[in-house]
C-alpha cells in the first residue's frame, strides 16, 4: 500500500488511511496521534468501544460528575449519590443542595454530630435552651 508516488495515488492513501484510522487498524505514529487524537474526541463523544478507552471514560466521566456537566441517566444518577456524598462531606456547592445541606445540618444540631463553628454556636444555643 505504502509505495505508491503520484499524487492521485496519495489522495487515495490518504482517504485509505483515514477509513483505517475510523476502525481503528492504521500502523503508523503519525497515524496513531490521529488516532489518539480521535479518540480522545471519541471518550468527549461517549463513543469508544475498547476497555483501555472505557476506563479513560469512566474517568472522565467521574471528572464530568464531579464538575456536575455529565449528561447522561445513568451518570445523573451517578451524580445524584456523589451529591448525596458530597452533602455529607459538605462540599456540594449548588444552591439546591446547600438547602438540603441546611436541613441535614439542622438534623444534626439536634442530634449533636454538626462540626463547623457557626454549626457549634448554634448547638451551643440549642443547648442552653
Amino acid at each position: 500500500m505504502g509505495g505508491c508516488g503520484d499524487v492521485r495515488c496519495q489522495i487515495t492513501q490518504m482517504k485509505r488511511k483515514k477509513t483505517m484510522i475510523e476502525m481503528g487498524k492504521c500502523g503508523d505514529v503519525g497515524c496513531q496521534i490521529t488516532q489518539m487524537k480521535r479518540k480522545k474526541t471519541m471518550i468527549e463523544m461517549g463513543k469508544c468501544g475498547d476497555v483501555g478507552c472505557q476506563i479513560t471514560q469512566m474517568k472522565r466521566k467521574k471528572n464530568m460528575i464531579e464538575m456536575g456537566k455529565c449528561g447522561d441517566v445513568g451518570c445523573q444518577i451517578t451524580q445524584m449519590k456523589h451529591k448525596k456524598t458530597m452533602i455529607e462531606m459538605g462540599k456540594c456547592g449548588d444552591v439546591g443542595c446547600q438547602i438540603t445541606q441546611m436541613k441535614r445540618k439542622k438534623n444534626m444540631i439536634e442530634m449533636g454530630k454538626c462540626g463547623d463553628v457557626g454549626c457549634q454556636i448554634t448547638q451551643m444555643k440549642r443547648k442552653k435552651t
